[in-house]
């Protein structure tokens, strides 16, 4: 059960939100964000790992939901998809460690001898710049000052006067979008830049 609400209360909902009825997205929303940032804090390290998580999980909550297919209850379900948000999240992490580490031994070991300019590298950044410009106003202000600037999404939302959870779901929708985009139109660039 979920703070209070009953599964048949839920599954109402959730065929509601299937149907396009947008209400009860928010509806749905609303009454399962407490107990998704509950359990997203078993898996999370700290308060603003497990806000992220949450916010994942919500935002994804309306392409997801009609993966439901009724066969366990919903709550059983939202668990599950928070735990795989979670664990999905945890790994992005532990390749993100490993990636920078690796950098900051590039990094030195550069310093040391002349490099040759990567044209992957170049090409896929100028691609990432072409559909950040593409972005909405909003995401694209944000995505350039975490992404490209460095703030943390706490910095951002002090210095734009926003929730933090605001940021990182314009954030959360930025990269989503460039990355939909890359994976669309040059997904043999980023298989051959993965290599």
């Amino acid at each position: 059960m979920i703070a209070g609400q009953s599964d048949d209360e839920l599954q109402s909902l959730v065929t509601e939100v299937r149907s396009g009825r947008r209400v009860a997205l928010e509806r749905l929303l609303s009454r399962v964000h407490g107990t998704v940032r509950r359990w997203a804090g078993r898996f999370a390290p700290d308060g603003d790992a497990a806000e992220d998580i949450t916010q994942d999980v919500l935002i994804g909550l309306e392409r997801r939901v009609h993966r439901f297919d009724g066969e366990s209850r919903f709550s059983t379900w939202l668990f599950t998809v928070t735990r795989n948000v979670a664990l999905s999240r945890r790994r992005r992490e532990a390749r993100r460690e490993t990636l920078l580490a690796e950098r900051q031994h590039k990094e030195v070991k550069e310093a040391t001898e002349p490099s040759i300019p990567d044209p992957d590298v170049a090409r896929l950044a100028s691609l990432v710049l072409r559909y950040f410009d593409a972005l909405p106003s909003q995401q694209k202000r944000i995505f350039e000052l975490v992404d490209i600037r460095g703030l943390t999404p706490a910095e951002v939302a002090r210095r734009l006067s926003m929730e933090q959870s605001t940021v990182r779901g314009h954030l959360f929708k930025a990269r989503r979008c460039i990355r939909e985009q890359l994976l669309e139109h040059h997904e043999r660039l980023l298989k051959e830049y993965r290599s």
